[in-house]
C-alpha cells in the first residue's frame, strides 16, 4: 500500500502512488518483494485504488460495495464507507482477498509480456452472485439469470472466472460449461481469452 498526502488535488495522488509502486517493482526498488504480491494499493485521504503488479495507472480502479454491504458497514462502524473504507471492508476483507487469490488471478500474454489480471469489483460481484444463486436455490428455475456487461468491460474474463469457480466447486462435480454467442468475433474473443489465460 502506497499512501499519499490527503491534500493532493484530483487524481494527482493516484498518478504519484502508482509511479512510486512501479519504482518499488523495478530494479532500483525491491522487486523481489513483489514475487508473491497479489495486489498493489494506492491511498490518499479517503480515496483508494488497486491494481496488479506492473499495472499502468489507467488499470488501477476503486472497489465499491453493494448497497447492502455499505448499509451493514454503516451500521457496524457508524460511518458511510467511501473509497478507502470500501476497499478495506470489501476487497481487503480476508475471505474476499483469499477468494480473489484462489479463483480470480489470471496471467494473460499481451504485447510480448505476461500480464497479471485481477477482477474489478463488478466482475467479482457478478461471479460470486452467480455462484450463490446457482448453489443456493433449490428450484432449478431460480438458478438462472443475466449478467449485463457493456462493450470492453471484461465479459470474457468474467466468464473465465465464473467457469473456474464452477469447475472448482465440488458440489457441482466438474460440470460441463457451454458458452453460446451470437457473433463469430465474440466466439473467437472468448475462446482466445480462455486459451491465452491457460484454460483451454
Amino acid at each position: 500500500i502506497e499512501a499519499k498526502a490527503a491534500s493532493l488535488i484530483g487524481e494527482v495522488w493516484k498518478a504519484r502512488a502508482v509511479r512510486q509502486l512501479r519504482r518499488y517493482q523495478e530494479s532500483r526498488g525491491a522487486p523481489e518483494l513483489f514475487d508473491y504480491n497479489l495486489a498493489c494499493v494506492g491511498i490518499s485521504g479517503a480515496a483508494a485504488a488497486f491494481g496488479s503488479f506492473g499495472a499502468p495507472e489507467k488499470a488501477y480502479a476503486p472497489w465499491r460495495l453493494t448497497p447492502e454491504a455499505a448499509a451493514d458497514a454503516n451500521q457496524r462502524y457508524g460511518i458511510e464507507p467511501k473509497g478507502q473504507a470500501e476497499l478495506l471492508i470489501g476487497m481487503l476483507e480476508p475471505t474476499v482477498l483469499l477468494d480473489i487469490m484462489r479463483d480470480f488471478v489470471v496471467f494473460e500474454p499481451e504485447n510480448g509480456r505476461l500480464v497479471k489480471k485481477l477482477p474489478r469489483y463488478q466482475q467479482y460481484r457478478a461471479v460470486t452472485g452467480a455462484m450463490e444463486r446457482m448453489l443456493g436455490e433449490n428450484d432449478a428455475e431460480e438458478r438462472g439469470g443475466v449478467i449485463w456487461h457493456t462493450q470492453g468491460s471484461g465479459k470474457s474474463l468474467t466468464m473465465l472466472w465464473l467457469a473456474t469457480k464452477l469447475r472448482r466447486e465440488p458440489r457441482l462435480d466438474n460440470p460441463t460449461i457451454v458458452i453460446v454467442t451470437d457473433r463469430t468475433q465474440l466466439d473467437r474473443q472468448i475462446s482466445d481469452t480462455f486459451r491465452r489465460c491457460g484454460f483451454p
